[in-house]
């Protein structure tokens, strides 16, 4: 009786561990998704504002001439 009770136990606390390792390999993965996707915005807004930055200084100088 006594060696099933202590197998549950082992089977119970290493499944607790592989949930807990699979949940937090989820959301690692997922953080570093976020994280790129986030520099991937970050990237094309910084090249929108050069753009319109580039177009406005063509705009002043075909007025000026």
């Amino acid at each position: 009786m006594k060696s099933t009770v202590l197998n549950y136990l082992i089977i119970g606390i290493l499944s607790y561990y592989l949930i807990k390792g699979l949940l937090f390999l989820f959301m690692w993965q997922t953080l570093v998704k976020m994280e790129k996707t986030g520099k991937e915005k970050i990237a094309k807004r910084k090249q929108e504002r050069e753009e319109a930055i580039k177009r406005r200084r063509e705009i002043r100088e075909n007025t000026k001439s």
